[in-house]
Order: structure tokens, then sequence, then C-alpha cells
């Protein structure tokens, strides 16, 4: 009789075939969980910039002197004597400072809405629901704040 311990070709194949499927189920749910972070956490750097621009409107208009809105897009204010603009530019919140060039507020901007009602200011500001070089799409979110002014 003639033993030989080892394995045919036939189960080395099967079991290299069976190797791939795992691997291969491992990689696409390593890539799916890296794909889900980048975009849960581009979505909180959005609304973190988001939040940064609608405070810092709110804390320049309650302290303004002057205020004139320009357009439901632009708001142009005053304080401490020099002259302040806020307005969308493409997806983009510009401020304008006194002389100084134009720098950006915040980005990934669909909207931006300046309303007067009553003495209160309202603004609204709303996301884009992509950004650029992520896959897939988002839910916009919608941020609003109420300002009335101190001076």
């Amino acid at each position: 009789m003639n033993k030989q311990a080892g394995m045919t070709l036939i189960e080395l194949v099967v079991g290299l075939a069976i190797a791939v499927l795992v691997l291969g189920a491992v990689g696409t749910m390593f890539g799916a969980g890296v794909r889900s972070y980048q975009a849960r956490h581009t979505g909180s750097m959005v609304q973190a910039e988001l939040r940064f621009a609608l405070d810092y409107m709110a804390r320049e208009l309650r302290t303004a002197t002057a205020i004139t809105i320009i357009s439901p897009t632009a708001i142009s204010y005053t304080t401490v004597g020099v002259a302040h603009q806020v307005y969308l530019l493409g997806n983009d919140i510009m401020r304008l400072r006194g002389s100084e060039l134009p720098s950006p507020l915040a980005g990934h901007v669909a909207s931006l809405l300046f309303s007067e009602q009553a003495g209160t200011i309202s603004i609204t500001i709303t996301s884009v629901t992509q950004v650029q070089g992520m896959v897939g799409t988002g839910m916009p979110l919608t941020m609003t704040t109420r300002v009335t002014r101190r001076n």
C-alpha cells in the first residue's frame, strides 16, 4: 500500500478559493467602514464650519451700530466705525471688513438667507448635499438663528 500524506491539487484550489472569498468580504467591509467614517467626518467638519459662521455673524450683528440687508443673501453692518459685509458667493460665505480683501467665512453652503422682522434679524444657512471628493449624497443641514441688536 502506498499512503502519502498531503493534499491533492483540488483540495488546495478549493481552500485557496475559500480564502480569497473570505479576504474579499473582509476587504469590502473595511472599505465600506472607511468610506462611512470619511462621510461622517466630512459631515461633522461642515457642521462645525457652518456653526462657526452662524455664531460669528450673530455675534457681529448683536454689536453692530448700523445694519442693512442688501439682498436676501447679503448684509452690511458697522461695528466700531468699521464697515463689514457678509454675502454668499458660489458655495462660500464671504466676509469683507473695512478695506481688507474678501475672505471666506465658511464653505459648502447651498444657501444663505437674511431676513428682518420687528427689529430681529434671522439668519438661515443650508449646507450642500455633496462635498467634492466624497462619494454619495447626504442630507442638507439647515441652521437658523435670530439676532436682536444690543445697541
